[in-house]
């Protein structure tokens, strides 16, 4: 009888674990290469603005440097860092993310893995999210020996040539007449 007692209750702590994961999602994909360009969106009942102070990056249980922000625009949350250069698994951490569950004010800490693997991008982009009343500018990293080509779609479609090591990618924000959230593709990234 104990031992059911104990089966029903694990099953339920279970079940409040997933409970609280679902409360906050992200599409942060498995696996990135080393140096990638992160770009995720934070999803779920959002109630107070997310700080950069509240995030870190973890491999095992040790908090590692990394190049990172996060935004909200529109309404919605983002985040971009620069995958870390050594292949391991490591985990987002978000802290004190406050939120809903069961109609409820919590405050929860939400954590998901990815993994980094043994091949390097070819290219990462800083910063990779942007917000701007003006031009801008994109700085793109390349890790390669020649020169590559990509292209963008904004303000039109139109080829970049890559030079190995750091470009700067200027764009003019002349053909916006007000306020909006664009996404930008520069080759791989969005």
């Amino acid at each position: 009888m104990k031992n059911n007692i104990k089966k029903v209750i694990l099953l339920l702590s279970f079940f409040m674990l997933l409970i609280n994961v679902s409360a906050i999602s992200t599409d942060l994909k498995p696996s990135y290469e080393k140096s990638e360009t992160i770009i995720i969106e934070i999803k779920g009942n959002i109630l107070e603005p997310i700080t950069n102070s509240q995030i870190e990056f973890m491999r095992g249980h040790i908090a590692i440097p990394l190049e990172y922000d996060s935004k909200k625009l529109s309404g919605r949350y983002f985040l971009w860092a620069i995958a870390p250069k050594d292949a391991n698994n490591y985990t987002l951490l978000i802290k004190d993310i406050a939120t809903t569950l069961n109609g409820r004010t919590e405050r929860i800490n939400f954590a998901q893995n990815f993994s980094v693997t043994e091949n390097s991008t070819s290219y990462y982009i800083k910063p990779g999210i942007i917000s701007t009343q003006g031009d801008f500018s994109v700085d793109i990293y390349s890790n390669e020996d020649s020169n590559t080509n990509i292209s963008t779609d904004f303000p039109s479609q139109r080829e970049i040539l890559l030079k190995p090591g750091k470009n700067t990618l200027d764009f003019s924000s002349s053909s916006i007449t007000q306020t909006t959230f664009t996404k930008i593709n520069i080759g791989k990234y969005e």
